[in-house]
């Protein structure tokens, strides 16, 4: 199964929801994560802030990440409905 982080640095992250949260604590000067996840409402542990920070700076070295370019295509899936075996 593939989503739009497959084959980047993010893969495997979990909690995309509070990943904002993260940078905008990053972007206040936050150096030190343990006063980072004492003062901010973060709501993950900070082994977990630890794994992002390499996460997100090694991304931002690497720099070569780049836009989707392309075209994509999607199609319909029908499916016919089957009640075999039901009883309503």
């Amino acid at each position: 199964m593939f989503s739009a982080l497959t084959g980047t640095s993010f893969k495997g992250m979990h909690k995309p929801e509070c990943w904002g949260a993260f940078l905008a604590s990053i972007s206040k000067g936050h150096r030190s994560l343990t006063r980072m996840h004492q003062e901010d409402d973060i709501g993950v542990s900070r082994r977990t802030l630890w794994r992002w920070r390499l996460v997100f700076m090694q991304a931002m070295a690497a720099g070569d990440e780049k836009p989707l370019a392309g075209v994509i295509e999607a199609d319909e899936t029908y499916f016919a409905d089957s009640f075999k075996g039901s009883r309503g």
